[in-house]
């Protein structure tokens, strides 16, 4: 089994429950900055913190990777670095969004990064879960269930897209940034959902809100 890192940022959450589905005995957690205070309220032990304590977060004990404020990279990014140096293949993102949109979207710049590392991530939010979708075949997770999802291209296209086992199946179509052809899509009940991409990079974005 691959070694799981569990990454709090300090985006503001006001109920975490939907993180629990996602958690593993034996994850490595980790702190950034204000995240902290999310991690302690969960009741659970940061194995590290990252962070410039612009945030609220004050490491005490911890092991730590003090920042200082002016610097070229964010504290998530930073604790994407530590989490890869630890061997997490698979990281959990958290905390990454519903705050300011600048952090959100490089945040999703880190799930492009992770795959270029060899390793998996997602970001979790309470309505949302945000994976990296690149060419080939995707079989849709059914774990934890989400109602809707939707396919929103990085590059200027995402080609020769077929879905199957979904309300509104494709046959080797092509989805443009531009457009929203890819958008609210359903898994049909009991049946495996497939996505074949054949180029271009995208967004797997499963929704719970309507």
């Amino acid at each position: 089994m691959s070694r799981r890192a569990v990454l709090f940022g300090s985006a503001p959450v006001a109920d975490w429950s939907f993180l629990f589905p996602y958690l593993r005995p034996g994850d490595l957690i980790s702190a950034s900055d204000g995240g902290l205070s999310a991690v302690e309220r969960l009741g659970l032990i940061p194995d590290w913190y990252v962070g410039d304590n612009d945030s609220g977060g004050r490491p005490g004990t911890l092991p730590a990777d003090l920042l200082p404020s002016e610097k070229d990279v964010t504290d998530l990014d930073m604790a994407v670095t530590r989490a890869l140096r630890e061997g997490a293949q698979e990281l959990i993102l958290c905390g990454c969004t519903g705050g300011r949109e600048d952090h959100h979207l490089s945040a999703i710049g880190q799930l492009e990064r992770l795959a270029h590392a060899g390793a998996r991530g997602v970001i979790v939010d309470p309505w949302n879960e945000i994976r990296l979708l690149l060419p080939g075949e995707t079989i849709l997770p059914t774990e934890p269930a989400y109602h809707y999802f939707g396919l929103v291209p990085l590059d200027r296209a995402l080609t020769d897209v077929s879905i199957q086992g979904a309300k509104y199946p494709a046959s080797h179509v092509e989805l443009l940034r531009q457009e929203s052809l890819g958008i609210s899509n359903e898994p049909l009940p009991g049946q495996i959902c497939r996505i074949t991409v054949g180029g271009g990079v995208g967004l797997l974005i499963r929704s719970q809100r309507r």
